[in-house]
């Protein structure tokens, strides 16, 4: 009887650390499990910092463009800043309403305007920015204009070289462009043929606007009339198989330019005439 509580005795013993033993094992198992997986995570963590790290000089270009080369007195100058990520990764930069910065600088270097300005003055830039992510090869533009005035009380600025130029409020990111400002806008020159018929045209006072009109052996086109002389007057005319005219603008106010193309053999023949019609709008 002794004999057989003995062996009870170990049986149970074996049995209890058996247990004990997969107890171990399972908690062990998943303690490797928990090591393995950490480090993934983190390799995880560290790649998205690194694909979205601040755009640096070398990935972004920047370019800054004014709509002209050069404005009369009083001319909306339109400045656009293009950026570009030049790099095959993607990157943040910080932009918000004082990012990029626009300013104009005289031909000394000094700024006579700044976006930032407070009724169009100089100004501290509130800096309320936030990331934005430039996928490769993605371009970001921005604008702004300024009337060219300047100082306090505003005036308008003398004719001058001027420079337009966006900086971004974090780092050293920046580009300018020259542009002038006459004492006066040179007139110019607009063209307009058949194939533009029904468009709109907009000249400023001086400007000349020149209708060519080809057509075939077929058709004969009248000579281009402008409907208000005294807004828009022409000055040369021709008619026939090719037709021309030009314009001067004297006046404000809105005409409409008209040409009729008619078969050779109107009004006989059924092939149907064609009109020519552009609106003109002429400003000061």
């Amino acid at each position: 009887m002794t004999a057989l509580r003995g062996s009870s005795n170990r049986v149970t013993n074996n049995r209890r650390r058996s247990r004990a033993g997969r107890w171990a094992l399972v908690v062990v198992t998943a303690s490797t499990v928990g090591l393995v997986a950490s480090p993934s995570w983190a390799s995880s963590r560290v790649e998205a910092h690194v694909v979205n790290a601040p755009c640096s000089l070398t990935q972004i270009k920047l370019i800054v463009s004014t709509d002209q080369p050069q404005y009369g007195p009083g001319a909306i100058v339109k400045m656009t800043a293009s950026m570009r990520n030049t790099s095959p990764r993607s990157c943040t930069i910080a932009m918000g309403p004082s990012s990029p910065t626009f300013t104009v600088l005289n031909s000394h270097g000094v700024v006579v305007w700044s976006r930032c300005g407070v009724n169009s003055g100089l100004a501290a830039c509130p800096q309320f920015l936030a990331l934005r992510t430039l996928a490769p090869g993605v371009v970001v533009r921005v604008g702004a204009t300024w009337d060219q005035r300047s100082g306090t009380p505003l005036r308008r600025v003398a004719p001058g070289t001027y420079r337009a130029r966006a900086r971004f409020a974090r780092g050293t990111l920046s580009a300018s462009t020259p542009f002038g400002i006459v004492t006066s806008s040179a007139p110019r020159t607009i063209l307009a043929s058949q194939t533009e018929s029904g468009d709109h045209f907009v000249l400023r006072r001086g400007d000349h606007l020149i209708v060519r009109l080809a057509s075939s052996s077929l058709y004969t086109w009248s000579a281009p009339t402008s409907s208000n002389d005294a807004v828009l007057r022409r000055s040369t005319a021709t008619s026939g198989a090719s037709a021309s005219a030009t314009f001067i603008a004297f006046a404000t106010g809105q005409v409409e330019v008209r040409a009729v193309d008619n078969p050779t053999c109107y009004p006989q023949c059924l092939p149907p005439s064609r009109l020519f019609v552009i609106t003109v709008r002429v400003t000061a």
